[in-house]
């Protein structure tokens, strides 16, 4: 027993002495942080590390994070300074020409299209173009999207207050008033009964004269029963109508209304000044309404004769006319007889080249 004990410890001198005397291998750096390598091999019997390692190790990792702070720390700074620094300062000092070019910045969708305008900020606009001149989205859309719909401070206009209708009641309502009007019928006919529709036709504007026609032109019909006969215009009536005469007296043409598009206006005149035409309108050339006959087992099948009656009074304002008109003429020598004539056309005459 005791020969085997000293064998084992000469065996365990001679290996410490062995690793004494080698050369230490030299190691990769080891990284920051970590403790470097001593060199030494590891024993099979394994010791606790040295408390000298330990804070070696621990002074390493303290250096690092306290020069990463601070170089953080510094360039925080350095960005507030220039953030905080006014424009003038940034104008008094004349930034340095850089060697190298600044890069480009690549022109909008927007912008090509337009070609020639160049967008004057990089802020993307809501309704861009498709074409030259053609948006993505109409007035319409753009007002529902840009949310204008929501905007709450309009400006309050103020309602016009309508007169409240004679006779009837008006009640306060909101903000105004509002007026009761009589009910509907509780019944309604159960035939139906025709209402007229709206027609501007029958409110027109008075004709314009032309004007070549003025009171006491010579006129020359051309349709109706007297076509080619000379009358004398008198006046025109709120209808447009034109009011003229033959006179009766002279070619046979009483009074009556005539359409100016079918006249010719001659430069004849006579002086009508002395006529009174203050009754004459458009009512006074209207037909009495017919009396309606009830027809009998006799007369069921017999054909309507229609006969035309002359009313008294039409004869007696002819008359009145005349007998202050004839005269006026009688004073143009060879007028009565320019106006018992027709108006005709001969061979090689046109119309166009006549001077009436």
């Amino acid at each position: 027993v005791v020969s085997t004990q000293s064998t084992g410890l000469f065996l365990f001198l001679g290996r410490a002495s062995l690793t004494k005397k080698m050369p230490p291998k030299k190691s990769s750096p080891a990284p920051k942080g970590e403790p470097k390598a001593t060199g030494k091999a590891a024993s099979p019997v394994a010791k606790p590390a040295p408390k000298k390692a330990a804070k070696s190790a621990a002074k390493t990792a303290a250096k690092t994070a306290a020069k990463t702070a601070a170089k953080a720390a510094a360039k925080a700074a350095a960005k507030a300074a220039t953030q905080a620094a006014t424009p003038a300062a940034t104008q008094a000092a004349a930034p340095a020409k850089s060697t190298s070019p600044a890069p480009k910045a690549k022109p909008t969708a927007t912008a090509r299209v337009a070609g020639s305008k160049k967008s004057t900020s990089s802020r993307k606009t809501r309704n861009p173009l498709l074409a030259s001149g053609i948006r993505r989205y109409s007035r319409t859309a753009m007002y529902h999207r840009s949310g204008a719909w929501a905007k709450k401070d309009w400006k309050k206009v103020e309602k016009k207050s309508t007169p409240t209708k004679v006779g009837l009641k008006s009640k306060q309502f909101g903000g105004g008033w509002r007026v009761i009007e009589k009910k509907a019928p509780r019944f309604y006919p159960a035939d139906k009964i025709p209402v007229p529709l709206h027609n501007n036709r029958t409110k027109h504007n008075r004709t314009a004269l032309r004007p070549s026609i003025t009171p006491g032109t010579i006129l020359i019909l051309l349709a109706g029963r007297f076509r080619g006969r000379r009358v004398v215009f008198l006046k025109q009536l709120p209808s447009g109508l034109l009011l003229v005469t033959g006179p009766y007296k002279v070619n046979g043409v009483p009074l009556k209304r005539v359409n100016q598009a079918y006249v010719i206006a001659t430069s004849t005149k006579v002086d009508v000044s002395g006529v009174d035409l203050k009754k004459f309108n458009d009512k006074y050339f209207r037909r009495p309404k017919a009396e309606k006959k009830t027809k009998t087992e006799a007369t069921l099948f017999e054909p309507e004769k229609k006969e035309k009656v002359l009313q008294p009074h039409r004869k007696e304002d002819q008359k009145a006319v005349d007998t202050t008109l004839v005269p006026e003429i009688q004073k143009v020598k060879y007028l009565s007889v320019y106006l018992t004539n027709k108006f005709s056309l001969q061979k090689k005459q046109f119309p166009h080249e006549l001077k009436f």
